[in-house]
């Protein structure tokens, strides 16, 4: 049985959506994203926007903020040690 145009384009959403989630994008900016994307292949059937962008690891993006917090408490002990 094939899909409807609704259920098709509930599919691409969640995919795009699920995508710019991936790539490390804030929910509500996934969604906007994702509305985008899908709003310029309804009306050009242009290339979506998404595929232009290189997909994010979230273990590079997690590594990051786990970098950026050691730094954090390093300066929060020093400035605590001070008399």
């Amino acid at each position: 049985m094939e899909e409807t145009d609704s259920e098709q384009l509930q599919e691409r959403f969640r995919t795009s959506y699920a995508r710019f989630l991936s790539q490390g994008l804030e929910p509500n900016d996934a969604v906007a994203r994702a509305l985008l994307e899908l709003q310029q292949l309804a009306t050009n059937g242009a290339k979506p926007i998404g595929d232009a962008s290189e997909d994010v690891k979230m273990e590079d993006a997690s590594r990051q903020e786990d970098i950026e917090m050691d730094t954090l408490k390093e300066v929060a002990s020093t400035s605590t040690n001070v008399y």
